[in-house]
C-alpha cells in the first residue's frame, strides 16, 4: 500500500533509528568491534551499567515538499545483537573493502523505537516499530503500527486538490531467507482506517466517473507477496552489490477493506565502486496497478525534488543515478539525476506525463561502527527545488 507522503516519511524514519544521532557521544556509545581494547572495556563492563548508552534520539528536520517543513524526533533502542563484531571489521574504510564476504553479509540492525513530527501545514505523525532478524539474519522482520493526519494534494490535469486523512497505519513484513542464497521469500500485511476531508471540493462526480475512490471513511487492507535478492554490502549506504525486489499486493474486501485492487512493483538497485574514491548508483522501479484503487494509492514518480502524489498513474516507471565521491574517511559528495513516466486514466482523464530532477548533495559518516551516513541533497525538479535531510541512502 501507498500510504501517503506522511507515512513514508516515518516508516523511512523508523528505518533511521537503525542510523544517527545528532547528539550522544558516537564512540562511547558504539564502541568499535575490530578494536581489542574495547572489546575488552565492554566485557569488564556489566551489562546494566551500559544498556542505556544504546538508547539513540534521532532529530528529524522533514521536507517533503507534500506536506511542507517540519521537525520530528524518533527515540531508537538498539538491541544487542551478539558476535555482530565479525560483520564490521573494515566496515566502508574504503570501496575495495567491501570485497571482504564477512562486510557483505553484514545483516540489519535489531532497534525497537518511538518517532513522531509534526509539519508547518497541519500533518503530524506519531508510531512504534520494530526491526528485527533472527537465525543468523535467516528470518527479516518490520513492524510499525502510526497515527497519522495528513494534509497534502491529489492532482487532476495538474491542478491541485487539497485534501485532509486521518487515521492509523499498521504494516507488517516478514522475509525468510532460502537456505544460505542472497534469495528471500516474503508476506506482509498493510493495514490502513482513516477519514478523508477535501479542503479543496474534487471533481465534479456528476461529470466524473469517481467510483468510490472519494470515499470519506474507509478501511484499506492488504497482502503482499514478495520474491527478493539482496547482495547491497550495507542496507543503509551500499558501495557494491544489488538488490532485486518484486512485490505483488491484493488489497480487497475478502480480507475486510473498501477497495479491490492489485499492485505489481519490480524494483532493481545496483552499486558498483569505480576506483578507491566513487560509486555509481543504479535504480531501475515499475509499478503496474489494476482494480478500483483509492486515489492516494495510485503508483506515483518518486524522484528527489518531485512531491509525492505529484505525477501518478496506473503505470508508472522511474529510472536514476547517483556517483558518489569519496572526500575522505567521513565525508563524501553526491551527484544525481532520473526520470520518470506515468500512464494513467485516473477519474476519467487519460494522460501520459513524464518529468525528471537532478540535484547535488553531501554525505557524513556519524556512526563509524554502524556505518551510518547523514546528510543533505537540494534537488531540482520540474517545478521547484527542494531540500532533503537524508539517513542513510535515500533508495
Amino acid at each position: 500500500m501507498n500510504f501517503l507522503p506522511i507515512s513514508t516519511v516515518f516508516l523511512l524514519a523508523f528505518a533511521a533509528l537503525s542510523a544517527n544521532t545528532a547528539f550522544a557521544d558516537v564512540d562511547a556509545a558504539h564502541p568499535d568491534p575490530s578494536s581489542a581494547e574495547d572489546r575488552e572495556a565492554v566485557a569488564d563492563k556489566p551489562e546494566n551499567e551500559r544498556w542505556y548508552k544504546n538508547i539513540v534520539p534521532i532529530p528529524m528536520i522533514i521536507t517533503e515538499p507534500a506536506i511542507g517543513e517540519g521537525l520530528g524526533l524518533g527515540i531508537g533502542y538498539f538491541h544487542p545483537v551478539p558476535g555482530a563484531d565479525r560483520y564490521t571489521a573494515n566496515q566502508l574504510e574504503s570501496p575495495t573493502a567491501v570485497r571482504d564476504a564477512r562486510v557483505a553479509s553484514k545483516p540489519p540492525p535489531v532497534v525497537t523505537g518511538v518517532f513522531g513530527g509534526v509539519t508547518n501545514n497541519g500533518t503530524w505523525a506519531a508510531g512504534i516499530g520494530h526491526m528485527n532478524n533472527w537465525k543468523d539474519d535467516r528470518i527479516r522482520y518490520l513492524g510499525v503500527v502510526a497515527f497519522a493526519n495528513v494534509v497534502t494534494n491529489f492532482y487532476v490535469l495538474g491542478r491541485p486538490y487539497e485534501f485532509e486523512l486521518e487515521g492509523v497505519v499498521l504494516v507488517q513484513d516478514v522475509k525468510f531467507r532460502l537456505g544460505q542464497s542472497n534469495w528471500f521469500l516474503g508476506v506482509g500485511l498493510s493495514y490502513l482506517k482513516a477519514d478523508i476531508t477535501f479542503r479543496v471540493p474534487p471533481p465534479d462526480p456528476d461529470n466524473i466517473d469517481v467510483s468510490g475512490l472519494l470515499t470519506g471513511e474507509f478501511t484499506d487492507i492488504g497482502l503482499t507477496a514478495r520474491v527478493m535478492r539482496e547482495t547491497r554490502d550495507d542496507s543503509l549506504m551500499p558501495s557494491t552489490g544489488s538488490l532485486i525486489d518484486m512485490t505483488l499486493s491484493s488489497n480487497g474486501d475478502y480480507v475486510g477493506g473498501n477497495y479491490d485492487y492489485t499492485t505489481l512493483k519490480l524494483k532493481f538497485l545496483s552499486f558498483h565502486p569505480l576506483g578507491e574514491r566513487f560509486v555509481l548508483g543504479l535504480r531501475g522501479e515499475y509499478a503496474l496497478q489494476g482494480g478500483s484503487a483509492p486515489f492516494f494509492a495510485v503508483p506515483w514518480i518518486s524522484l528527489r525534488g518531485i512531491p509525492a502524489l505529484r505525477y501518478q498513474g496506473d503505470q508508472v516507471a522511474v529510472v536514476e543515478a547517483e556517483l558518489r565521491y569519496r572526500v575522505s574517511p567521513n565525508w563524501a559528495a553526491v551527484a544525481f539525476v532520473g526520470k520518470g513516466w506515468a500512464d494513467s486514466d485516473l477519474l476519467g482523464f487519460e494522460t501520459k506525463e513524464d518529468a525528471g530532477a537532478y540535484g547535488i548533495g553531501g554525505r557524513y559518516r556519524l556512526l563509524k561502527d554502524q556505518g551510518v551516513w547523514v546528510g543533505v541533497d537540494l534537488a531540482k525538479g520540474p517545478e521547484d527545488t527542494v531540500f532533503y535531510v537524508q539517513v542513510g541512502h535515500p533508495w
